[in-house]
């Protein structure tokens, strides 16, 4: 679980990933926020090309503290 649930990149963000993993939830979130995507964009934009959002679940804590979360009505 610890190599595919959290990720996180100094003065950027935070990003927790689970229930069904999208993989790329991670490194894609941490790129749109270190290209300075606002938040909540950055979980929406993540949710818009996925696939399954229904079975996911993240949560999006930015340098600023904000925070964006997302369980799909599936979990």
């Amino acid at each position: 679980m610890g190599a595919v649930v959290p990720w996180a990149k100094a003065k950027i963000s935070v990003i927790a990933a689970q229930a069904w993993i999208n993989v790329a939830f991670g490194p894609n979130g941490i790129r749109l926020l270190q290209d300075e995507l606002s938040e909540p964009e950055a979980p929406r934009n993540l949710l818009e090309i996925d696939s399954r959002p229904e079975v996911r679940q993240a949560a999006i804590i930015d340098a600023k503290g904000q925070v964006a979360v997302h369980t799909g009505n599936e979990c």
